[in-house]
C-alpha cells in the first residue's frame, strides 16, 4: 500500500505547524474518540485550528481477503476541518471531504456499504471494478452555562458507486446522523450523556446493456442462502433504516487523567 499526504494548517504563523503536529498526534486522535460527545468535544483541543489536506492511496491488486470488497483500491481525497474557540466557554467545529476512487475486482457484491448491510446484498459471479464518489459534511457546537455543558452535532454522507461495463450497478447512498449531549462539571472533569439518531437509505439499481443476455442476480440473505422469490430478473433493491444510540462519558477538562466512554 502506498500513500501520499499533503497538509496545510492555518492559524498563527509561528505556531500553526506545531498545532497541526499535535492535532494529528496519536493522543489527539484518541481524545477525539473518547470525547465524541458534543457536550465535551470542545475539550479535545484548547486552540483554534483550520486544516486542509490532500491524500492519495494506492493498494495494489492482491489476493482478496474478502472478495465482496475487491482485491485492490486507489483513491484520492480532499478534506478540510476546522475548530474555532468562539470564547472561553464555547467552540464550533466542522469537517468536509470529497473522495474519488476505484475498487478492483469486486465479486459477489453489487451493493454499497457492504459491511453495514451484510448479509442482505445483491450479488453475481461476474463483478468487476467499481468507481465511487463520496461527499461528507459534519458540523457541531458546544458550550457551557454555569456547571452545565451542552452540545449538538450533525453529519451527512452521500455516496455514488457505479460500474461502466456489464453488470452495471448505479448505487446512491444518503446517510444522516444527529447527536446531542448534556453534561455536568465535577471538579476537573465532567460526566456527560449523549443520544444519537440516524437515517439511512440506498437505491441499488443494476442494468445490463448486452443484448445477448445477462447473468443471474442473487439476493443473498446469509452464507449460502438467497431470497429465491426475487433472485433472477429483479435487479433493483431499496434499503432504508434508522439508527438509535447513546453514550455515557467521563471527560477531563485538561485532557490529563482517566477518560472513558
Amino acid at each position: 500500500m502506498a500513500s501520499l499526504i499533503a497538509t496545510m494548517a492555518f492559524g498563527q504563523a509561528s505556531t500553526s505547524v506545531n498545532k497541526a503536529i499535535v492535532h494529528n498526534s496519536l493522543s489527539a486522535r484518541f481524545a477525539r474518540e473518547a470525547l465524541a460527545n458534543p457536550a465535551v468535544h470542545r475539550w479535545v483541543q484548547s486552540y483554534s485550528l483550520s486544516e486542509l489536506s490532500i491524500t492519495g492511496q494506492l493498494t495494489p491488486e492482491a489476493g482478496a481477503r474478502l472478495p465482496q470488497l475487491g482485491n485492490g483500491e486507489r483513491h484520492y481525497m480532499v478534506a478540510a476541518q476546522s475548530v474555532v474557540h468562539l470564547d472561553s466557554l464555547s467552540a464550533a467545529w466542522g469537517d468536509a471531504s470529497y473522495a474519488n476512487g476505484r475498487k478492483s475486482n469486486v465479486v459477489w457484491n453489487e451493493t454499497s456499504d457492504f459491511a453495514l448491510l451484510y448479509p442482505y446484498v445483491m450479488a453475481d459471479s461476474i463483478g468487476g471494478n467499481l468507481r465511487y464518489e463520496q461527499y461528507y459534511l459534519n458540523g457541531g457546537y458546544g458550550g457551557q452555562r454555569g456547571r452545565w455543558l451542552y452540545g449538538a452535532q450533525l453529519n451527512y454522507r452521500a455516496l455514488q458507486e457505479y460500474r461502466t461495463r456489464d453488470p452495471r450497478p448505479n448505487n446512491t447512498v444518503a446517510h444522516l446522523q444527529a447527536q446531542v449531549g448534556l453534561g455536568m462539571l465535577l471538579g476537573r472533569g465532567a460526566v456527560a450523556l449523549s443520544v444519537m439518531a440516524g437515517k439511512y437509505k440506498q437505491t441499488n439499481e443494476l442494468t445490463y446493456f448486452n443484448t445477448l443476455g445477462n447473468s443471474k442476480e442473487y439476493h443473498l440473505t446469509g452464507i449460502g442462502n438467497e431470497f429465491v422469490r426475487f433472485s433472477g430478473g429483479n435487479n433493483n433493491v431499496f434499503y432504508k433504516g434508522r439508527q438509535w444510540g447513546g453514550s455515557l462519558d467521563w471527560a477531563q477538562r485538561d485532557g490529563q487523567g482517566l477518560e472513558a466512554s
